[in-house]
C-alpha cells in the first residue's frame, strides 16, 4: 500500500528548509503523484501561503519548488 503525502506539511517542511537561491525538485514517484492531482491555480496558493513558487516542468525532474522573490 502506498501512503499519500499532505500537501501542506510538505510545503511547510521545504519552505523551513529552502535557502533563498536554492531549488528543489520534487521527483519521488508518491510527491509527484500529490501534486500531479492538483489544478495550477490549487499549486500555486498552496505555495504562496508559505512564500514559494512550483513550476510545473516537463521530464524526470517534473515540479520545481523556489521562494518567491520578496519585492
Amino acid at each position: 500500500m502506498l501512503t499519500t503525502i499532505d500537501l501542506h506539511s510538505f510545503l511547510q517542511r521545504v519552505n523551513e528548509r529552502i535557502g533563498l537561491g536554492n531549488t528543489i525538485f520534487v521527483t519521488h514517484p508518491t510527491e509527484l503523484r500529490a501534486f500531479e492531482g492538483l489544478t495550477p491555480t490549487q499549486l500555486k496558493d498552496a505555495a504562496s501561503w508559505y512564500g514559494l513558487q512550483i513550476v510545473r516542468r516537463l521530464g524526470g525532474r517534473q515540479f520545481e519548488i523556489t521562494r518567491l522573490a520578496k519585492t
